[in-house]
């Protein structure tokens, strides 16, 4: 959005305040440095005076202490051994604590300080020199810590601020414990002065006292503010006179000619195609210099403008059909240069990838599509070579998947700009379907010679039965062609058939045509399975129909997986009152065998088996349902698996042993042609249950 208004006035206004507002801002901050800083300074002078006095103080009282117990008093006492009873005492001359407390009264009094000094002791003889708590505290850690001289810091009591000073004081000496050892063997006149409770029953080395100064600190740290407060009106002034002249030669030599060259640039930026006024020639040389250079800049602009802007409408339109053309086609298109670094990236890149057009660009292709990283040097050669490259259904493993891809690599050589265009399809679908034709071929085929061995079985094993059932009519019933037959050849026919019993020859009669009626069934299941379905479906008993299956699945011994499923038990649960079931049986056969069949792969698969493989199924009324229900004690399905086990082309087996269709058909068939459902049950290690429901009406 522009701003309007008369040049000088809103524009320079605005300008001058950002620029003078910069330029107090500066100036404030160096007074605030300056007079922070020699604020700090003259508190620092002021705490080393403080520190000065305290350290006068401390020498002077020292001196005193020294001078009394190494001088006065024992001169004193060597004059008045023999001339004052031992029971005497006077603090006068005898107490350096009392004199110095005296002498320091009496200074104090002469002197204007107002410091503080104490010779603080716990249980001291006077109560004023009894330590306070800090003071309590110091002479603590004197008695611990040996090391410990001195300490020293500025603290606020009663709300004035003190240099406070405490050191070590006076350590008891066996001379010490003369007035201090016990009240009995103490001066009678001390005990009458003190008193028998205080600051007795002291040891040799214990630290009884600690030097207390306190140098207040208020009238100097006021003399700094003062200080400080006409320092800080000082400058201020200064900058006061120092702001007013920099607006004026601002306003004039800066602010007036960029007014006019901003007055000049707004023009031009609401009508670019159109001339501007020459802007008049400013006083200083560098903005005469600006000028000139606009005023030649305005007209050079106006005569390119057009001209740039029918070039850039053009541009704009071709790069946006172009890129509309690239992000319309389906298949993946990714431009590279010579080092395989991303240069264009269409919609569907972004679609399979997941990485947008700006993130991608200028990243390796591996590093965004990591398994075609075995193809860069294929890449790579396509571009040096100028040749065109074409991989078709190349696979490509994700995850539990495989991808299958046609690649094609087009070299390009553009101004000097050395690349390839990569497009990529996914023909996974396409590479599916055409295994499934393959596969439903073979299918077809192995039904069509299932059914043909089942015809070629069939009438050699009719023979068979009916040949066996000629034989048993001629050897062991009593006809009357029988018994003439036998008397023209000269044999007794009830001994013949007294042999033939004697040894069991009727009984093997028996097993052989119950193994040929048994292989009449086997083969009779075999053409109902592979018999072509018709369109209309049939009311079927349900139980009969997994009998059957399960007579075809009791023949299924796979040589390659080595499972026989004629070891696993067979448990059978029917419902006793159910309708016949409107179905198609060979399908809803193919449904249970590939149910079944999964079982018998997965038990085989299943390691260190505590229990026999076994497989329940039952057939149950639900309202107008037919529930069947195949359960297994195998090694269940984990949750993903039941997620995807319907999906076609789906398989956990690896690669050449499964296509995957299996539960897939099974699950079209239930849902989509008989208008039941399918689902699943399990848990890992717990099993499978597959539930199946078909309509009764």
């Amino acid at each position: 959005m522009s701003r309007k208004g008369k040049p000088g006035t809103t524009g320079s206004h605005t300008l001058l305040t950002y620029f003078g507002a910069w330029t107090l801002a500066l100036y404030v901050l160096v007074g605030t440095v300056v007079v922070f800083t020699v604020n700090m300074t003259m508190r620092e002078e002021a705490l080393h005076d403080a520190r000065e006095k305290a350290r006068i103080i401390l020498d002077r009282n020292l001196a005193t202490h020294t001078y009394f117990n190494k001088r006065l008093k024992p001169n004193v006492f060597n004059v008045t051994d023999n001339v004052l009873s031992k029971d005497y005492f006077d603090p006068a001359w005898m107490s350096s604590t009392y004199a110095i407390r005296e002498i320091d009264g009496l200074f104090q009094d002469l002197s204007e300080t107002g410091y503080y000094y104490k010779e603080a002791a716990i249980d001291a003889r006077t109560t004023a020199n009894e330590a306070n708590e800090t003071e309590r505290r110091f002479l603590n850690r004197l008695n611990t810590d040996t090391d410990l001289q001195i300490e020293s810091g500025i603290r606020e009591i009663d709300g004035r601020p003190f240099f406070v000073v405490l050191r070590r004081g006076e350590s008891m000496d066996k001379e010490c414990l003369r007035c201090h050892s016990t009240p009995d063997r103490a001066p009678k006149g001390l005990v009458d002065f003190y008193g028998p409770v205080r600051s007795f029953n002291r040891s040799v080395g214990d630290v009884v006292s600690a030097i207390s100064i306190r140098v207040p600190l208020t009238a100097a740290y006021a003399r700094v503010n003062e200080t400080s407060l006409t320092l800080s009106l000082v400058f201020l002034g200064s900058l006061g006179i120092l702001f007013g002249l920099e607006i004026v030669l601002s306003r004039r030599l800066i602010l007036a000619p960029l007014a006019r060259l901003r007055a000049a640039t707004q023009k031009v930026a609401e009508a670019p195609d159109k001339e501007v006024d020459p802007i008049p020639l400013p006083e200083t040389r560098e903005f005469q210099n600006l000028t000139t250079d606009f005023n030649t800049m305005s007209t050079k602009l106006v005569e390119s403008r057009t001209e740039q802007q029918r070039a850039e409408d053009n541009l704009a339109k071709l790069h946006r059909f172009l890129q509309n053309i690239i992000n319309s086609m389906p298949s993946l298109l990714v431009g590279v240069d010579a080092e395989c670094r991303i240069t264009h990236w269409n919609s569907k890149a972004e679609e399979m990838s997941g990485v947008s057009s700006d993130a991608a660009h200028g990243r390796t292709l591996d590093e965004l599509f990591p398994h075609l990283s075995a193809d860069l040097p294929l890449v790579k050669s396509a571009v040096a070579e100028n040749r065109l490259e074409t991989l078709s259904k190349v696979a490509y493993s994700t995850g539990d998947d495989i991808q299958y891809l046609d690649i094609v690599i087009y070299p390009l050589i553009s101004n000097g700009v050395v690349g390839a265009v990569i497009r990529i399809d996914d023909v996974s679908e396409r590479v599916h379907i055409e295994e499934m034709m393959v596969q439903t071929e073979k299918m077809l085929s192995v039904g069509g010679l299932a059914a043909g061995m089942a015809h070629e079985i069939n009438n050699p094993l009719s023979g068979i039965l009916q040949n066996l059932q000629n034989v048993r009519r001629r050897l062991l019933t009593d006809l009357p062609a029988n018994r003439e037959v036998a008397e023209a050849v000269g044999i007794d026919f009830a001994k013949l058939q007294g042999y033939l019993e004697e040894r069991n020859i009727p009984l093997f009669f028996d097993d052989i045509a119950r193994t040929g009626e048994r292989a009449a069934t086997i083969v009779s299941n075999m053409l109902q399975f592979s018999r072509s379905p018709g369109e209309d479906k049939e009311h079927v008993n349900l139980n009969e129909l997994i009998d059957q299956t399960f007579e075809i699945a009791n023949v299924d011994y796979d040589l390659k997986k080595k499972y026989d499923f004629r070891t696993i038990v067979i448990q059978r649960v029917n419902a006793s009152a159910l309708p016949p079931v409107p179905c198609i049986p060979s399908e809803i056969q193919q449904v249970l065998l590939n149910i079944v069949g999964n079982a018998a792969q997965a038990f085989k698969e299943q390691e260190d088996r505590s229990e026999r493989p076994r497989i329940t199924v039952r057939t149950i009324r639900q309202a107008d349902m037919a529930r069947i229900e195949i359960e297994d004690n195998g090694p269940g399905i984990d949750p993903e698996t039941q997620r995807r086990v319907f999906e076609p082309f789906f398989t956990t087996k690896p690669p050449g042993q499964g296509t995957g269709l299996g539960l897939s058909v099974s699950y079209f068939i239930v849902k989509d042609i008989h208008d039941g459902q399918i689902s699943v049950e399990s848990m890992p290690g717990g099993g499978a249950r597959f539930v199946i429901l078909l309509p009764l009406n």
